[in-house]
């Protein structure tokens, strides 16, 4: 056996590997939002899914892009330098949650539930740092154990949830189910920092923090921040327009389907461009290592699109029966939308590897650029397309953002030039 071949064979088992345990934590949050339609309400799973948005897009902004520098250098570190930049990085993060503190008392003043608005704080929080670890442990080349640390946190509250909510039914609520997540999210990091007990973290906490830090830092990383929350913006803002143009119930359906589709995107990213980011990053910054770099980008771009369609159609077959299950009209009623969202996950797939490609050649000012350009198209076009179409124009511009990063980022992706090897 030759050595592609030894290597095609070990890719492939640890992409299924890793499918497996993401099949688990995606699972669960299909169920979730099917029990949520079937038993609470379309218009609370459209809250929980206003939630998931806000979570997703506060933690990028409180990020300012520092982590995806630390990460990124994190393949080529020493656990020294590594557990000294988590540091800082850490006590960054930590003081931004503090200072949301009094805003979301007053949100919660104002929507007169300051428990309830704290408790979404708190899992904010717990879904930021499970996100970073998941990055950190994967980059440094540990992808199996990084998702099993991110499948404690992400899918054993659910499960139990579920079970118990099915039979006790005065748990069937809102606040019940984000105590759940609350609690599973604390023994989620708990686990982590025990993992974590022997690195140098004592060397690290004996140094005085420094503001010239935090600067360089930021320097270094300032578009990395600016194009990773322009894509957060582009990929959560649709549900608040839904919310804003239509109704919380449409908001439920289209959080319904999205979990379909979010649920195979990270099954791909998961066990396949995750898997190819280490190695991506590693060749391309070996000397000449532009051959072998767009050899793996291609059996990426291959893999990924190949497992891609593979679960898109076992969803289109299997989703019917659930919508009979929900039994809501609606659910049924809007089951178009869903194959519609089917065909434009491929290209959101490509545009989240050529992404990647270009972030694994430094190329931050490509993807700044491809994220300004995907943000303006949305926000202009997004509410045009719900008068028009409904809530179907949110995949129609969908398919317009994504297509047209693909050919952006492509045509710019192998361009030689001289204080760069692509």
């Amino acid at each position: 056996m030759n050595l592609m071949q030894k290597l095609m064979q070990k890719d492939m088992f640890s992409s299924l590997s890793i499918m497996g345990l993401r099949v688990s934590m995606l699972a669960s949050k299909i169920l979730l939002s099917i029990f949520i339609a079937r038993y609470i309400g379309l218009d609370t799973l459209g809250i929980y899914g206003l939630i998931v948005s806000t979570a997703g897009m506060l933690q990028i902004v409180l990020r300012f892009g520092i982590f995806d520098t630390i990460s990124r250098e994190a393949v080529n570190q020493n656990f020294k330098e590594l557990t000294l930049n988590i540091r800082n990085y850490g006590i960054g993060v930590l003081f931004c949650y503090m200072a949301l503190i009094p805003i979301t008392l007053l949100v919660g003043w104002y929507f007169d539930n300051q428990k309830l608005s704290i408790f979404i704080l708190i899992i904010i929080l717990i879904e930021h740092i499970s996100y970073d670890v998941f990055i950190l442990i994967n980059n440094l080349q540990r992808p199996k154990l990084a998702n099993i640390i991110l499948s404690i946190q992400s899918a054993s509250w659910i499960y139990l949830f579920i079970t118990l909510a099915f039979f006790i039914p005065d748990l069937r609520n809102l606040q019940t189910m984000i105590l759940f997540w609350v609690c599973a999210g604390i023994i989620s990091i708990t686990i982590s920092l025990a993992l974590a007990h022997n690195w140098p973290w004592a060397s690290a906490f004996s140094q005085k923090l420094q503001r010239k830090w935090y600067r360089q830092y930021f320097k270094m990383s300032w578009k990395l921040y600016l194009s990773a929350t322009m894509s957060s913006i582009t990929m959560y803002t649709d549900r608040y327009f839904i919310s804003i143009f239509l109704s919380l119930e449409l908001v439920g359906v289209y959080v319904l389907y999205s979990q379909i589709i979010n649920a195979i995107s990270n099954l791909v990213g998961a066990g396949v461009l995750q898997v190819y980011r280490p190695r991506l990053i590693l060749e391309y910054s070996k000397e000449n290592g532009l051959t072998r770099f767009q050899k793996i980008f291609k059996k990426a771009f291959l893999s990924s699109q190949g497992w891609a369609i593979i679960l898109s159609l076992l969803s289109a077959i299997i989703f019917p029966f659930i919508a009979k299950y929900i039994e809501n009209p609606m659910v049924e009623n809007y089951l178009p939308l869903l194959w519609l969202m089917i065909a434009a996950l491929l290209f959101r797939i490509a545009n989240d590897l050529f992404s990647l490609g270009a972030h694994s050649q430094k190329k931050d000012a490509l993807n700044l650029k491809a994220g300004a350009m995907r943000l303006t198209l949305f926000l202009i076009l997004t509410p045009i397309a719900l008068n028009l179409w409904g809530i179907y124009g949110t995949v129609i511009i969908a398919f317009i953002v994504f297509i047209t990063s693909v050919i952006y980022i492509n045509k710019h992706l192998w361009i030689y030039t001289d204080n760069n090897k692509i």
